[in-house]
């Protein structure tokens, strides 16, 4: 599935963003780097991850890997709900 751009996804009713995110594809992306407020000599480096599906941001950035896929899960169930309960609206 093609990715989308902010207008298009302003532009989408729930419906919409639900069906598009359920039936994306799904990625985690990981940033490493070194923390802004970091004290010069300090070796810390951070990493992140965040999920998305078809170039939309699922999750934030989350610490662990881990915290990224459930955090997604979460908001995958919660898309996922909302898309039966418009369909069982549409039913109606």
């Amino acid at each position: 599935m093609s990715k989308t751009t902010q207008e298009a996804w302003d532009k989408m009713s729930d419906t919409e963003r639900a069906e598009f995110i359920l039936n994306g594809d799904f990625e985690v992306v990981k940033q490493s780097g070194i923390p802004a407020d970091s004290i010069v000599g300090d070796c810390q480096i951070v990493t992140s991850f965040k999920a998305m599906v078809s170039g939309v941001e699922i999750t934030g950035w989350q610490s662990s890997l881990a915290d990224c896929i459930s955090v997604a899960n979460d908001n995958l169930v919660y898309w996922s709900g909302l898309k039966a309960k418009s369909e069982e609206f549409i039913q109606k």
